[in-house]
């Protein structure tokens, strides 16, 4: 009966989340190895616990990240458009300056929203991936250049460089469109 009131104890403890204690019984060869068999269940249990634990922890930091990040695009949105509401803004060239701010700032929310989203995908587990070979010297440059658009050019000057990023990658082309750069239509000049 040893063996079996030490599992029940064992079955116990695992009811009430303790599973960090083995079971330890010397015996009858059979009982010894079921013992040894609910020690690597515990043992499994309490590893898929902490990954879950860890993977939560992960996705609220990402979740809080993003809404941290949301809020700075729509902050400088609203600013912009009060300032041109309340005529703060006279120059037709300056408005003109605000509102394409304020259009750019709508593409950070655009992809900040696009990865809250993806996220909510994965946890579903309704993200379907299309694999296909990508030319990642394209992408690169596809990325710079719709970087390069969103920056204000008389402050900030970006160049790309793809000497050494030559070859393939194996990726969702819809999932790197929506996550990544402005891919360009097919006929579009990929030079």
């Amino acid at each position: 009966m040893k063996p079996m009131e030490a599992l029940e104890k064992g079955v116990r403890r695992i009811q009430d989340n303790v599973l960090t204690e083995e079971i330890v019984y010397e015996g009858d060869a059979e009982f010894e190895e079921i013992c040894d068999t609910f020690n690597e269940m515990q043992a499994h249990i309490l590893a898929e616990q902490e990954k879950n634990r860890k993977y939560e922890k992960a996705r609220t930091e990402m979740v809080a990240g993003l809404s941290h990040d949301l809020r700075t695009p729509l902050t400088a949105v609203r600013g912009t458009v009060k300032a041109l509401m309340d005529g703060i803004v006279k120059v037709p060239e300056q408005q003109e300056k605000f509102l394409r701010t304020a259009y750019r700032r709508t593409g950070d929310m655009d992809v900040l929203l696009n990865q809250l989203f993806y996220l909510s995908k994965l946890e579903t587990g309704n993200m379907p991936l299309h694999l296909k070979n990508i030319d990642l010297a394209h992408f690169i440059r596809s990325y710079g250049e719709g970087k390069r658009e969103s920056l204000d050019p008389e402050k900030i000057k970006l160049s790309v460089s793809v000497e050494n990023a030559e070859g393939q990658v194996e990726a969702d082309p819809e999932q790197l469109h929506s996550y990544g750069p402005h891919q360009p239509h097919p006929r579009e000049n990929r030079g």
